[in-house]
């Protein structure tokens, strides 16, 4: 009765005849140091093959996508055009989106993430949280060291320890200092725990906004974070801290100390607010779950996260006609939901398809999905899998692809040792006809892909005694 009328897809543009639509992109290293398939073995290996691709599009590829507004104009790809989407954003309290932020900074790729519970994990952030911690307890020597040394101020540790063998061993605030026991380097680091210091003094007497704005105005670090490898991101989390700072107040905010223990305890739980959207315009690869893309369109898709779970275990259940909601609590299950277990499963199976669906169908010109070349991936994806492997007796049958660099004869970069010498039966790289589906799909060569490039900028990979 109410339900729309299916309406099955139809052609709207032709597909590129010198690029391919859809890339079949293998995880690199799929093999546990055991030899076999592991899905952590996976999560670590994939990020890094995603930054590689998304490096080799932009800056050897040569190919090109259209826009919305501008559907008959070739454009040459660029990192606005691309968009990784997840299923989740965190698992058991870990940021999936981590690794492949490392693997595009790596790589200077400019990147903004929409939305995220990654706050309080980013670098710029976790600077700031120490810096207010060292203004609000001075005597906390490790908050102050790691303000000095963290990217706010930046200084060497063969400065500090040159500092405090000058004055006794001291990194305090509070402490007035012989200006003229210091050379000119030294005397740079008696200033900023001057400030520290003033700026303690006055935080109960003016706005937390306000002491925020004071400490970042004087080491300008709006626009020291600008020029970072994400600086479009960093700035965007800076303005929403700030902004935090201003809501907590009209809240009726204690003492800086409240809001500063507030920050903190979030840090520790994990229970941080999403990350600052970034205004529309902005240039970088867009990071996003699959919800919020819904509606949206880009040139470039490539789906992430291939070990996320497509369902799991019925834990509710809805009858609107009863107005009843049912779920676990403290161990025990109502009788409602034990009896409804499987129809639970059948909608949650239903709902995993219409997600798989949208992300899919979020590109506009290129699809690019997660594969293992050994075995079928098992996820949130594995829905599509029908239509990017081939049938088992043509896994050798790649041919060349159009647009696509000369490939090899194997789709795992790395095998463990048990299997050398054997031959290989993984998906050859090459253009394939899948099981399903009339399309054509390219399985890419993970040994054409730059791995473990490691990022040059910022103290994230520094080991701080």
């Amino acid at each position: 009765g109410s339900q729309a009328k299916y309406v099955g897809l139809e052609p709207n543009r032709e597909d590129w005849s010198d690029q391919p639509s859809i890339i079949a992109l293998p995880v690199p290293r799929p093999y546990s140091s055991f030899g076999q398939i592991r899905n952590y073995a996976i999560e670590q290996s994939y990020p890094d093959g995603v930054g590689a691709y998304v490096d080799w599009l932009l800056n050897e590829s040569g190919w090109h996508v259209t826009e919305r507004d501008a559907p008959d104009t070739p454009k040459p790809i660029e990192p606005r055009h691309i968009c990784i989407l997840f299923r989740r954003y965190q698992s058991f309290f870990q940021d999936v989106t981590r690794n492949y932020v490392r693997a595009l900074e790596g790589r200077h790729v400019p990147h903004v993430l929409v939305g995220g519970r990654s706050f309080h994990e980013q670098e710029e952030i976790q600077a700031i949280r120490n810096a207010l911690a060292a203004i609000e307890w001075p005597d906390d020597t490790l908050r102050v060291y790691a303000t000095l040394r963290g990217p706010l101020f930046a200084f060497p540790d063969d400065l500090l320890l040159t500092f405090r063998h000058q004055n006794g061993g001291s990194l305090h605030p509070l402490r007035e200092y012989d200006r003229e026991a210091f050379d000119e380097s030294t005397i740079e680091v008696a200033d900023v725990l001057e400030m520290l210091g003033r700026l303690h003094a006055g935080r109960n007497r003016k706005a937390i906004a306000t002491t925020l704005s004071d400490l970042l105005d004087r080491v300008r670090a709006q626009a020291g974070m600008a020029i970072g490898a994400n600086g479009d991101q960093a700035l965007a989390n800076l303005f929403r801290l700030i902004e935090r700072a201003h809501r907590f107040e009209r809240r009726g905010a204690s003492s800086f100390r409240s809001f500063v223990e507030l920050l903190e305890n979030e840090a520790e739980s994990g229970a941080a607010e999403d990350a600052a959207l970034i205004e529309e315009g902005t240039e970088g690869v867009r990071m996003m779950t699959t919800h919020r893309a819904k509606g949206l369109e880009f040139p470039v898709v490539i789906l992430a996260d291939p070990t996320c779970n497509a369902t799991r275990a019925p834990n509710r259940y809805t009858d609107v006609e009863k107005r009843l909601w049912a779920e676990p609590l403290c161990g025990a299950a109502p009788r409602d939901l034990l009896e409804n277990a499987e129809l639970e499963a059948t909608r949650d199976v239903a709902e995993a398809v219409r997600v798989a669906y949208v992300a899919a169908t979020r590109a506009r010109d290129l699809l690019v999905v997660p594969a293992v070349g050994d075995d079928q991936l098992e996820g949130w994806l594995d829905v599509l899998n029908p239509v990017i492997y081939p049938k088992p007796d043509k896994k050798r049958a790649g041919k060349p692809a159009p647009g696509c660099p000369e490939f090899g004869s194997d789709s795992i970069r790395m095998r463990p040792r048990s299997q050398d010498g054997k031959t290989t039966e993984a998906v050859m790289p090459g253009l394939h006809n899948p099981v399903l589906g009339a399309h054509k799909v390219v399985w890419w060569d993970p040994h054409l892909l730059e791995l473990d490039r490691q990022p040059r900028a910022g103290l994230r990979h520094q080991k701080i005694l």
